[in-house]
């Protein structure tokens, strides 16, 4: 009776039109497939493409897979660089093509960290480049791309469509949107790279450390110069509301789920128990704070899957079996409006903590250091006056009423923090990121001919 999604607020006939496309879509691949018709899956791809900026006057087209937060990067290099004309195709079409031709025993074997270092599903895989190279020429007829942007390198279903690009001379290029790692972590984090393989031109970064160390790791035999650190777009957005208080009283909490944390973070059985009891009643406290403030608004934001959803729910119906007017739990809505229309950011181990700091807003999030295994698992060791940890249900309470407190927006200690985990904090990595895959795509094109 919480979850509200923020969505149906779209209007109706957007939505039906949406579901109508996708079923086509899905549609069509499945009969290109059963057929062998390449030409038809083609279709269906361009079917599925959406403009992001159509109004866009630039010579130069950039084919984007399509991933969440990914996409978040692209929108921000449209509205604050400019400088590219972008289309894009959601992954979850290509990953149905991608299991048509992944099937058997194997399949389950098949990881990111093997794809180039065993035979797992060979067969498979070779079918499925095959097809995707008698898709293409129609693909990028229809479409007229000069290059293809992607959020990652490990994507199984874009190994084969990034050789296939690169064979067909257009320069395939990695954003990637997974850069923060706590301080101290690199190497490891590098280590675990070590078994990928990137046959594309070019990888952005969002910072310095991620870069280096996978450099050091002599990652995928590439070269400096196909190695560059962009700052990360979508925090230009944030960069950019600069000095400037909500218009309404609100708190936003972005749910963490456990089991996703403490995995990694805590070794010993008995404090993963205590740190998932200790979850569990910050959340308890977040829903307190709202049953006690009914003036104030609680929004709880948890990720798009069922059990992130169950486990709020359930810590909700537990405690409370009223409803509570001023609390919202949502699974959909866009965060640059969430963190924006705060007086309150709360979050835990997120790059969201970091967003909130760009947006000069406060930030609270719960203590774990005492049950963690280093203290690199901290993101501000060593800027704690950049966060409040609530380690009480009385504390959090304290700083969730501090929205008449200011901020220190240029904080030398704040820019440093920013430009350690992101990248940057002057506001131009749209333009950073935009001007390196125009240099990728004039040196594909010069290569080419």
């Amino acid at each position: 009776m919480y979850i509200i999604e923020l969505v149906s607020l779209t209007p109706l006939y957007k939505k039906i039109k949406f579901k109508s496309r996708q079923i086509i879509v899905i549609f069509l691949i499945k009969v290109g497939l059963f057929f062998d018709w390449p030409q038809l899956a083609a279709v269906a791809f361009w079917l599925a493409s959406d403009k992001v900026n159509p109004k866009s006057e630039s010579r130069y087209t950039v084919l984007c897979m399509g991933r969440s937060v990914f996409t978040d990067d692209v929108d921000a290099m449209a509205r604050y660089s400019g400088q590219i004309k972008y289309v894009t195709i959601w992954r979850t079409y290509f990953q149905k093509v991608f299991y048509y031709f992944i099937r058997g025993h194997e399949k389950t074997k098949l990881t990111e960290a093997n794809y180039h270092t065993h035979d797992f599903c060979k067969q498979g895989k070779q079918n499925y480049y095959l097809f995707l190279n008698r898709v293409f020429p129609l693909l990028h007829k229809l479409i007229g791309f000069d290059a293809v942007l992607c959020g990652n390198f490990g994507y199984l279903d874009q190994q084969e469509f990034e050789k296939v690009c690169v064979e067909g001379g257009i320069a395939y290029v990695v954003l990637r949107k997974e850069g923060l790692v706590p301080a101290g972590t690199e190497a490891e984090w590098a280590e675990t790279m070590r078994t990928y393989k990137f046959r594309g031109n070019k990888v952005l970064f969002y910072s310095k450390g991620i870069m280096n160390e996978l450099l050091k790791n002599g990652f995928s035999h590439l070269t400096k110069d196909q190695f560059q650190v962009v700052g990360m777009p979508r925090l230009d957005e944030y960069l950019q509301l600069g000095v400037g208080k909500s218009p309404k009283q609100q708190v936003v909490f972005f749910s963490f789920y456990p089991d996703d944390k403490f995995f990694c973070l805590i070794s010993d059985k008995e404090r993963i128990e205590q740190a998932r009891r200790r979850a569990e009643d910050f959340h308890k406290w977040v829903i307190n704070f709202a049953f006690r403030h009914p003036d104030i608004k609680v929004i709880i934001k948890v990720k798009m899957a069922d059990h992130y959803v169950e486990y709020v729910e359930k810590i909700l119906q537990d405690n409370y079996k009223e409803t509570i007017n001023n609390l919202e739990i949502i699974n959909v809505g866009q965060v640059p409006d969430l963190i924006k229309n705060s007086t309150v950011v709360v979050s835990f181990l997120s790059t969201t903590c970091f967003l909130a700091i760009a947006a000069g807003k406060i930030l609270v999030t719960p203590y774990f250091g005492d049950l963690t295994d280093r203290k690199e698992c901290d993101f501000f060791v060593d800027y704690p006056e950049l966060v409040n940890y609530a380690k009480t249900e009385a504390e959090l309470g304290r700083y969730l009423l501090r929205s008449n407190e200011g901020v220190n927006y240029n904080s030398p200690d704040r820019n440093e923090c920013l430009e350690f985990f992101l990248g940057n904090y002057d506001g131009r990595a749209s333009s950073r990121a935009e001007e390196a895959i125009l240099e990728t795509i004039k040196r594909q094109s010069f290569l080419g001919n």
